[in-house]
C-alpha cells in the first residue's frame, strides 16, 4: 500500500520522512509452529537487514499470552502488525518473503 499525499500532509510529513521513521512491529505467533517460525525469521530479516537501527519488534506468543491477541483483536496467527509509521497495518497470511512484506506495508517501493 502506498502512502497517499493527503495522508502524509495530515501529519506534516513527506513519504520520505515516513520511510526514514522508526518502524515499530508487533508479531503474534503460536509457539514454534512452522508458520510462526517462518514469520519470525522473515520479520527478523526485515529488522536486521532492511531496517537496521530503525525498527523495534515485540513478539507475542499467543500460547503464553492468549489474552493479548484477544485484547488486540487478532484472530489469525501469525499476524504482523506495523504500529508505526502511519498508517497502522497488519498482515496475517503470507509472512515468508521479507521484501514482499516491506512493499505491502509501504516501507519499500
Amino acid at each position: 500500500m502506498m502512502y497517499k499525499q493527503n495522508e502524509s500532509a495530515l501529519f506534516g510529513m513527506t513519504k520520505n520522512d515516513m520511510l526514514n521513521e522508526i518502524a515499530d512491529f508487533r508479531l503474534y505467533i503460536k509457539g514454534m509452529y512452522p508458520d510462526s517460525v517462518k514469520a519470525l525469521i522473515a520479520t527478523k530479516v526485515i529488522c536486521d537487514r532492511y531496517l537496521p537501527g530503525r525498527s523495534s519488534l515485540e513478539i507475542i506468543d499467543t500460547i503464553k499470552e492468549p489474552e493479548r491477541a484477544l485484547a488486540d483483536g487478532i484472530t489469525k496467527i501469525p499476524t504482523l502488525v506495523k504500529l508505526s509509521p502511519y498508517p497502522l497495518q497488519s498482515l496475517s497470511n503470507e509472512l515468508e518473503d521479507p521484501e514482499q512484506i516491506l512493499v505491502t506495508l509501504g516501507l519499500r517501493s
